[in-house]
């Protein structure tokens, strides 16, 4: 089972690679990689609990690339925050 682990690990690390690289044409922030490997390392832990506990984690790591891959965790592009952004000083002024 443990090679499973590291391979849907290392297929969930391709797909956040992937995806930074294609959106901002720069590597993955480490926080991106580092909540993904503390991710599947608690499912390996879980996976200590027994054969019922490794199929499990197995099936949700193989589920969460598979979401990470479909996109279901990204925010809409109509839903983002503009918190912090300055708007420019004439923007509603009258012509």
């Amino acid at each position: 089972m443990k090679s499973l682990f590291i391979a849907e690990w290392l297929i969930g690390m391709g797909i956040i690679a992937y995806r930074a690289v294609k959106d901002t044409k720069a590597p993955p922030m480490p926080g991106q990689l580092l909540a993904a490997s503390v991710l599947f390392a608690v499912l390996g832990l879980i996976a200590e609990g027994g054969e019922g506990a490794e199929r499990t984690a197995a099936l949700l790591g193989g589920g969460l690339d598979i979401a990470a891959f479909m996109g279901l965790f990204e925010r809409p592009a109509g839903n983002q925050s503009t918190a912090g952004v300055k708007l420019p000083a004439n923007l509603g002024a009258g012509s």
